[in-house]
């Protein structure tokens, strides 16, 4: 978690981004706007009892609220889920990515969401959300199938390594469908390298074999966006095993 919000906002509960696609990004992780993430946080904070007075204060008593249902998405089109609902102060409602819209130009909602990162329960909301959401989820994904649909499993079972899984946990940050694509395309690669080993079995895994997956993951990333993971994470361990599924509280 702290590799990833270190790398995403400097550490910082409060940042919040209007410049990119996302309409609005906000907390340690940049939640986002556009695509659904920040209202599903949004909706936990509100609906916990630690942290339900806090979203009062900061969001509701300013005119933000969260609502499930259809809702604007982009390009005209609508989507079915978590979203924004603000009301502006000439009494208009806006739902969806109008309502980010409108948040992104009124600096009294921006600064909410700023001062709002101040706020502990709403900083614990955050990692809770993130650990559930983005960590666990990431490192469920089921890959390693073989060609008859037999084997493989989650792939934290394959990789075991803290820096490893947390690559695969910062892709999923960016892009969750990559997550399974990527390993099963690289799992594959190592396939064919390595034809005496059985690869949809995580007990033929080894360092070596878990070093070249996890570069690979990092040479592709570099090569499909700017900006690589050369840097990341780099104070965690390598060692296969070195990473522990922790419990939830």
């Amino acid at each position: 978690m702290q590799a990833n919000a270190l790398k995403e906002s400097g550490g910082a509960f409060g940042a919040i981004n209007t410049w990119d696609d996302q309409i609005v990004s906000w907390g340690m992780a940049q939640f986002a706007g556009q695509a659904g993430t920040l209202a599903a946080l949004l909706a936990e904070l509100k609906e916990s009892p630690r942290s339900r007075a806090s979203f009062q204060r900061w969001f509701s008593d300013h005119g933000l609220d969260v609502a499930r249902g259809e809702y604007p998405w982009k390009n005209g089109q609508t989507r079915l889920g978590w979203h924004v609902v603000v009301t502006t102060r000439e009494g208009r409602t806006l739902r969806g990515n109008d309502g980010w819209k409108h948040v992104r130009t009124e600096p009294r909602l921006l600064g909410a969401f700023m001062l709002a990162g101040n706020d502990p329960a709403i900083q614990l909301g955050q990692i809770e959300f993130w650990r559930r959401s983005f960590l666990s989820r990431a490192i469920a994904k089921h890959v390693a199938k073989r060609a008859d649909g037999s084997g493989g499993g989650a792939v934290r079972r394959f990789i075991t390594s803290e820096r490893g899984l947390a690559v695969l946990v910062r892709l999923h940050n960016w892009m969750p469908g990559y997550v399974t694509t990527w390993s099963n395309r690289f799992i594959a690669e190592l396939q064919a390298r390595n034809p005496k080993l059985d690869l949809g079995d995580p007990y033929h895994w080894n360092q070596q074999l878990e070093d070249a997956f996890v570069a690979r993951v990092c040479d592709e990333r570099k090569r499909v966006k700017a900006g690589s993971y050369d840097t990341y994470a780099l104070d965690l361990s390598r060692a296969r095993g070195s990473f522990v599924v922790g419990r939830e509280s």
